[in-house]
């Protein structure tokens, strides 16, 4: 009997409830201090950010699209999780509104993206992606990969939700069919955007495997902390 454990009591958190807010408030502080102190610099941290977050949201819609396409069963206990994290992605067009302005905004001693700020006699590397390294083409090129991401987290979280409440088939044919249109865009989006905010840093270099890199990451990452979260 007196080898028999006593049950502790419960763990007391309630002092540690506001730590992540202080946290919050005491990150964008610092931003803000920096984004006076060093512009340039700020948009080089804030582009890596927002790089890895969006990393965790188009993980999680790729997972999404695998799901559905493969009818697979070892996804099922993290699909919700990712639906809901893939549903994020629109959501960080808010946070691209730093790298926008600076894309299109800032002066030349400022600007991270070189290429924009080349006066008449462009090089070859840049010449040669005229029609898409311009600041049209980076706010295209944005709305279309954001609109993207939109329309398919949209419609597989709407149809998820859906059958949910009916159970109907319906609904898993409906998947199904945004999802084998999905993964191709998934894959010309993905691309686009590891091509135009972060490869384009240096233009002049060349690199076809560049998107499967970022790409490659995403699924990393994304896996690593879905898994992670779902065993806590």
């Amino acid at each position: 009997h007196d080898n028999v454990p006593v049950a502790s009591a419960p763990l007391d958190l309630s002092k540690w409830r506001n730590v992540p807010t202080w946290l919050l408030l005491g990150g964008g502080a610092l931003a803000v201090i920096g984004l006076f102190v060093n512009y340039r610099q700020f948009s080089y941290s804030w582009l890596q950010a927002f790089m890895f977050f969006l990393s965790l949201c188009l993980g999680g819609l790729f997972m999404v699209l695998v799901h559905h396409l493969f009818d697979a069963s070892w996804s099922v206990p993290t699909r919700r999780f990712c639906e809901h994290v893939a549903c994020l992605a629109p959501v960080l067009a808010l946070w691209f509104v730093p790298m926008l302005a600076n894309a299109l905004f800032a002066d030349k001693s400022h600007v991270i993206y070189q290429w924009m700020a080349e006066d008449g006699h462009p090089d070859h590397a840049l010449r040669a992606k005229r029609y898409l390294f311009t600041k049209a083409g980076f706010v295209v090129v944005a709305a279309f990969c954001f609109g993207v991401w939109w329309l398919f987290s949209s419609k597989l979280r709407f149809w998820s939700l859906k059958q949910d409440e009916t159970g109907a088939a319906e609904c898993t044919f409906a998947m199904r069919k945004w999802s084998y249109f999905g993964i191709f865009l998934f894959a010309v989006t993905l691309t686009l955007a590891a091509i135009m905010w972060m490869k384009a840093l240096q233009h002049q270099w060349f690199s076809t495997m560049y998107g499967v890199y970022y790409f490659a990451g995403t699924v990393w990452t994304s896996l690593a902390t879905f898994y992670l979260i779902t065993a806590m």
